[in-house]
C-alpha cells in the first residue's frame, strides 16, 4: 500500500495529539507541553509555515474543556 503525503499528514496529526493528550491527562500546563515538544518526532511539517509551539498551543486549546462561567 502507499501511503500518500495526506495520510502521513493525518497520522503525524493523530499522533502529536495523542502525545499533547496524554501531557493534558498529566496535568501539565500549556507550557510544559510546549516544552516537552510534542512535535520534536517530525521536523518537516514545521517548514510549512505552522511553527511547532504554535500547533502544540493548538492541539492543547482544542483538546481541553472550556473553564465553566
Amino acid at each position: 500500500m502507499h501511503t500518500t503525503q495526506s495520510e502521513t499528514y493525518i497520522a503525524m496529526r493523530f499522533a502529536i495529539s495523542a502525545k499533547v493528550t496524554a501531557l493534558i491527562q498529566a496535568g501539565k500546563s500549556p507550557d510544559e507541553a510546549k516544552a516537552a515538544q510534542p512535535t520534536a518526532a517530525d521536523k518537516g511539517w514545521g517548514k510549512l509555515g505552522l511553527k511547532p509551539d504554535l500547533f502544540t498551543a493548538l492541539v492543547y486549546n482544542g483538546s481541553v474543556a472550556p473553564p465553566r462561567k
